[in-house]
């Protein structure tokens, strides 16, 4: 696992990627080869561009700067057959990097070559899509983080062939998407290079956990509503009037509910439902 962040620290040299890390990764073909960035990113809609913490130091800027689309490709001659990388950072557009696209950063590992074809596994996971922002709370663990962290531990995961709740980049990134949805319609979790059924990044000690998207249709019907939602012995109760609701809960045969105590002659509606991780969206017809 190699972790960066663009954040400076008092006297700190500019941070380098460690062939230390690359060696051991390419060590053997059955390693997991994990990188995880989180800090500053500019974008070109085509490339991205890990800002470390001496940019802007030169008088070409991105001289100091990781180009990710180059680093991914130098990482195709890196034995691990499975490899992920989290990019938690801006990738808001770059008009420089438009007008002189010479001023990109390195791989950090060396020339790449596009004639070095990758066999494996390599998705990635962002945090923005391209041209987007990223989003934290101030002294706050970012946004993607916090979900990054909640979708390792206990939602993004699947049974393997030994039958094992395994975390996998694609329940992963279902998990991920799912915990910073804010039903706008817009996605969240932008990835690239899902492809397959995957491979096991580690393996819970217990079951994972549900998150659950409740729904009312017609919307408008949830001003008001008392929702519940339980599993297992589990229950959970909608604390505001956010719609649609998100809570989470343990897997198996669950059941949701929606009472409306302020509207006069609306019926109980009810829906018994069964949680699979790391998903599971409900929708409630109100009549």
């Amino acid at each position: 696992i190699f972790l960066m962040t663009s954040q400076p620290r008092q006297g700190a040299m500019r941070p380098r990627l460690p062939k230390a890390w690359f060696d051991r990764a390419n060590s053997d073909p059955r390693n997991v080869a994990i990188f995880y960035f989180c800090g500053h990113g500019l974008a070109d809609g085509i490339n991205t561009q890990l800002l470390l913490s001496d940019y802007g130091k030169s008088a070409t800027p991105l001289r100091h700067a990781i180009n990710f689309s180059a680093f991914r490709i130098a990482m195709h001659a890196c034995k691990a057959m499975n490899q992920i990388f989290f990019i938690d950072a801006c990738r808001v557009l770059d008009s420089g990097m438009l007008v002189d696209p010479s001023n990109l950063g390195s791989s950090g590992l060396g020339a790449a070559s596009v004639t070095k074809m990758f066999t494996g596994s390599n998705p990635v996971l962002f945090a923005a899509r391209s041209g987007n922002q990223a989003f934290g709370d101030p002294d706050q663990v970012s946004d993607f983080t916090q979900a990054l962290l909640s979708g390792l531990t206990k939602f993004g995961a699947r049974r393997n062939k030994q039958q094992r709740w395994a975390v996998s980049p694609q329940a992963l990134q279902v998990a991920v998407a799912a915990l910073m949805d804010d039903f706008s319609g817009d996605s969240h979790c932008q990835t690239d290079g899902l492809s397959g059924s995957g491979f096991d990044l580690h393996v819970l000690a217990e079951p994972p956990e549900v998150v659950v998207h409740v729904y009312l249709a017609p919307a408008a019907r949830h001003v008001g509503a008392h929702l519940r939602a339980t599993c297992s012995g589990v229950s959970q109760e909608r604390q505001d009037q956010g719609h649609p609701w998100r809570t989470t809960l343990p897997m198996g045969d669950g059941r949701v509910s929606a009472d409306f105590p302020e509207q006069e002659g609306a019926a109980q509606v009810v829906r018994d439902v069964v949680l699979i991780a790391p998903l599971q969206e409900v929708e409630l017809e109100v009549l």
